[in-house]
């Protein structure tokens, strides 16, 4: 699996291959179609972040895709279905080919919503 990724020395992102992740309980595994670009991702990139994180890490929150696996205790989402949403607490995970999100912070898409804009905000996704 491909990601973009954040190294140790919070100066560089570069793209590396790591194994598809595995959700946990209480996630989705997301086919990763479009990824937002959040304050966030600057917070994290100039070591600003109040939330600890180790490095290296995959940034990027805001995602939309399809759901490729469900972890245990997940009802409501099933392989397949079209979601848009928050990776998790850590507002990071999102630029990668898959992504785990956290079910609580996942939506279906609706159908009239264009995917292209469902990785920045719910307000905009139907512009």
């Amino acid at each position: 699996m491909s990601r973009i990724c954040f190294s140790p020395t919070y100066s560089a992102i570069s793209t590396a291959f790591i194994p598809r992740p595995e959700p946990s309980e209480g996630q989705l595994r997301v086919r990763v179609r479009a990824a937002g670009v959040g304050p966030w991702d600057a917070l994290i990139r100039e070591g600003r972040s109040r939330i600890r994180l180790t490095l290296p890490l995959i940034l990027g929150s805001d995602i939309a895709g399809a759901v490729d696996a469900v972890g245990a205790n997940v009802s409501g989402f099933g392989a397949g279905d079209e979601v848009y949403g928050l990776t998790n607490d850590s507002f990071v995970g999102g630029y990668a080919e898959y992504a785990l999100a956290s079910a609580k912070s996942a939506a279906h898409r609706l159908a009239s919503a264009r995917i292209a804009r469902m990785g920045g905000n719910r307000e905009s996704a139907q512009e």
